[in-house]
């Protein structure tokens, strides 16, 4: 064993004794309250069935076979990229790998050089690692705190000033004021990017999201839309303006350095928005059963959450198991120390007598 081997396997027994380890696990045959699948559309019929009919107007191709600059650019990605930017009413899209891959390619490239980005503090890992590859200036401001987030603002800065946060967070799944945050980005010349992973397809007219749904889609100056978690497909576009648009073609290294996506992945997600914006019953089931669990109306959507600390929360999670359920014990460090829960994830496709039985499993166990 090398001496790098032995230091790395230090750190590994480390976070088994802190009941931190992380293992990849085979998929289990149990009642599903773990993936962000919210609308229950990857499990449709209907859409594979348009997914097909859309890429067989394509030439067919398997694979991206390089990227988007060299050979990747298949014929698809104008059509759906143009569909996308009328459909979220901005000037221009632009499709990467994955909602990852967008958020490094935006805030590592767009942000340049005496500009800062004030960004929520439970901003996503992938804002917050775009920001550390950035030359821009960055800051948080504590979760939600929009005192906090003008303090911040109030403070002299020569270069430009964007504002970052998300929708819904994926962690806590509460929202962001977005309406507040956008009025105050007014009055300091801010611009405002937000990522909607966990609101599209579920919140705002046929799915368009939270910045929809507050009537700021002219206000709002990026919006990252992904494709992975309600619409049950794969990848992600960056909603801007043409000139954002081009210099990320130009400078987003993980927009550049990477094969495109298969033609067949564009296909599924043009396929599962199609479907998803023309379909109401899907989001009406969501949020009937997110009232059933939760007993609330008020902005509660359908990730919930069971706290507890990382030792109680694994015995809850095998529990659960036990009963034929998967609800997923996050610990840290994805959330800090002390903040440990089950990310329950409500979806469509779940029945009244799965959820209610889910949360008097819950129940028993306080």
């Amino acid at each position: 064993m090398s001496k790098l081997d032995t230091e790395l396997e230090r750190k590994l027994v480390q976070r088994q004794e802190e009941n931190r380890l992380r293992t990849l696990m085979p998929p289990k045959n149990l009642i599903d309250f773990s993936s962000n699948d919210y609308l229950g559309l990857s499990e449709l019929k209907e859409i594979q069935d348009l997914s097909s009919k859309i890429a067989s107007s394509y030439p067919f191709v398997l694979g991206g076979k390089g990227s988007r600059l060299i050979s990747g650019n298949h014929s698809i990605y104008g059509d759906f990229e143009e569909w996308l930017a009328h459909f979220h009413g901005k000037e221009s899209a632009l499709v990467f790998n994955s909602g990852y891959s967008a958020n490094l390619g935006v805030f590592a490239s767009l942000p340049q050089k005496g500009d800062r980005v004030i960004y929520d503090s439970l901003s996503h890992a992938s804002i917050r690692d775009g920001l550390r590859l950035s030359l821009a200036g960055s800051f948080s401001f504590k979760h939600n705190d929009l005192n906090h987030l003008e303090d911040r603002l109030k403070q002299d800065w020569k270069g430009n000033t964007i504002i970052a946060t998300e929708s819904i967070f994926s962690m806590h799944g509460d929202r962001s004021p977005l309406k507040e945050i956008s009025g105050l980005a007014k009055k300091y010349g801010a611009e405002v990017w937000v990522d909607e992973a966990h609101a599209t397809g579920i919140i705002g007219n046929a799915g368009r999201g939270l910045v929809d749904e507050l009537d700021l889609s002219q206000e709002i100056d990026l919006c990252i839309h992904t494709f992975g978690k309600a619409l049950g497909a794969h990848g992600a576009a960056v909603l801007s303006s043409n000139i954002k648009r081009n210099f990320l073609i130009n400078y987003a290294r993980s927009f550049i350095y990477t094969t495109a996506l298969p033609p067949s992945s564009l296909a599924d997600s043009w396929a599962a928005y199609t479907y998803m914006s023309g379909s109401e019953k899907e989001r009406l089931s969501l949020f009937a059963n997110v009232e059933l669990f939760s007993e609330a109306k008020n902005n509660s959507g359908p990730i919930q959450v069971f706290s507890g600390n990382g030792q109680n929360l694994s015995r809850v999670q095998s529990a659960l198991e036990e009963s034929g359920f998967y609800a997923k014990a996050i610990l840290p460090p994805t959330v800090p120390l002390g903040e440990e829960r089950i990310r329950i994830c409500i979806r469509a496709n779940h029945s009244p007598k799965h959820i209610l039985s889910l949360k008097k499993l819950l129940k028993s166990t306080n």
